[in-house]
């Protein structure tokens, strides 16, 4: 009997055994991989729908800039980047033994083709003297005109790319006539005079949609007279001057937009692409210069540009099962190229349209909207009172609109952003658009990385404020 219990003993142990080492097994399996950040949050969408948000990628994407500029690029001065240097910074996380590094050039790789090449000139004597004068007689410049270094960036999912030659940007520029900020304010105080959006004459000089108008204390809409789309209005401030409004009077037109959206969803529940556009000044193409804003919805799809976006994010998530979105944030985060506040991101894109371009990106959450709203209020206020520009075109993106209890979808652009660009001088008689921006690349003539952090650093003031 003694033998019989110890037998049972024996079998009793081995199963205990081989049920730990399974579970040993199956939480090794589990663990051997990195985590994914597989959080959903239900928050309220901003148009009154329940959506959640989620982030279907690694942890990776929860590193700092700092972390990145310690880890990865640790040989560069953070505060002394060039883009000249760009290929070096993106070898840096190559050739790192840091497997996050490793892992950010791998995502770089796969969104971005990065070429470098040299284009070389010959000077005679004469010549040579003139562009001395146009280098400001800098001998390392004058060197480098001899061989030019000739970036380009492509993104291989939305087929943008960017050309950008160092030296272009010492190109001696076309002098100012007159104060471009006196010009500008002329401009504005003159267009007041017969306003068809200022004080009551909107009521009697503007269309109305087949709904009535919205109004607030600080913003009304009207329908715009001559529509590009089936769902085409206007949001007006009751501000007259588009480079001087208050932050509250920018998220109070950003937010009668979402107001006009679900009205019009309301009553068209196929309508669920939503679009918003603000060209500020005639420089812009502004019809007039009161500030307004243009808001529509399509049934089909987004217009061209963003439809590209949307197409390059369902292109990206079906070959690498990640979000577009995120890892476009993840790589300017990693070199340095974006600002962070309350996990909505000011990003100085790799392959912007012009020089004076930003992107500002935020989830689908009303707390980064209003982020939004803030960042775009200091980025006016930097460019305008601080880097002398007075116009600028905006577009800004929502996620498809109406769609109730839905699971978070990587495949689409479920965050909101917006593109600021700062265009040409007002009174500068040359465009800032010409026939390579047109029908080739976007040239660009100043570093991303100099704009950038002298942007950065008057986000900072403005959040000490």
């Amino acid at each position: 009997m003694a033998a019989l219990h110890l037998h049972k003993k024996v079998i009793l142990s081995l199963f205990g055994s081989f049920f730990l080492l399974i579970f040993f097994m199956m939480y090794f399996q589990t663990n051997r991989n990195p985590k994914f950040d597989d959080t959903i949050h239900q928050q309220k969408y901003l148009n009154n729908n329940i959506r959640p948000n989620g982030n279907i990628n690694s942890e990776l994407h929860t590193l700092s800039k700092d972390w990145f500029s310690e880890n990865c690029l640790s040989k560069f001065a953070k505060d002394d980047m060039k883009f000249e240097l760009i290929e070096e910074y993106i070898n840096s996380f190559k050739n790192s033994n840091n497997k996050n590094c490793n892992a950010v050039y791998s995502i770089f790789d796969s969104l971005f083709e990065l070429d470098i090449s040299y284009g070389e000139i010959r000077l005679d004597e004469k010549f040579l003297e003139k562009v001395k004068i146009w280098l400001n007689n800098n001998p390392d410049y004058v060197k480098q005109a001899y061989k030019q270094k000739i970036i380009k960036i492509y993104n291989k999912f939305h087929s943008d790319e960017m050309i950008y030659n160092p030296l272009r940007g010492k190109r001696p520029q076309a002098k100012q006539i007159v104060s471009e900020k006196n010009h500008t304010l002329k401009v504005i105080e003159d267009s007041k005079t017969g306003c068809d959006f200022c004080e009551q004459n909107y009521k009697i000089n503007t269309a109305n949609e087949i709904f009535d108008r919205l109004e607030s204390r600080l913003s009304y809409s009207a329908a715009n007279t001559f529509k590009y789309d089936k769902w085409h209005s206007l949001i007006v401030s009751r501000n007259h001057n588009p480079l001087y409004l208050k932050e509250e009077e920018i998220a109070d037109m950003y937010n009668m937009g979402l107001d006009w959206f679900k009205k019009v969803n309301s009553i068209d529940p196929s309508a669920i692409y939503p679009e918003l556009i603000w060209d500020a000044m005639p420089k812009s193409g502004a019809s007039q210069i009161h500030t307004h804003l243009q808001v529509s919805m399509d049934d089909k799809n987004y217009y061209g540009v963003l439809r590209r976006w949307l197409d390059a994010s369902e292109k990206y998530y079906g070959k690498f099962k990640r979000d577009f979105l995120d890892d476009f944030i993840l790589i300017h985060k990693a070199l340095g190229l974006a600002y962070e506040l309350n996990n909505c991101y000011v990003i100085f894109n790799l392959i912007p349209l012009k020089d004076n371009e930003v992107l500002i990106v935020g989830n689908n959450d009303p707390k980064s909207f209003a982020t939004i709203n803030k960042l775009t209020y200091q980025i006016i206020r930097i460019f305008v009172d601080i880097l002398e520009q007075y116009s600028f075109s905006t577009g800004m993106h929502f996620p498809i609109f109406g769609e109730t209890n839905k699971d978070y979808d990587p495949s689409k652009l479920e965050k909101i952003f917006s593109k600021i660009l700062f265009r040409s001088p007002v009174a500068n008689l040359r465009s800032d658009f010409n026939g390579l921006d047109l029908f080739t690349s976007s040239v660009i003539g100043i570093d991303r990385y100099v704009l950038a952090n002298r942007v950065f650093q008057e986000l900072d003031k403005f959040q000490k404020k």
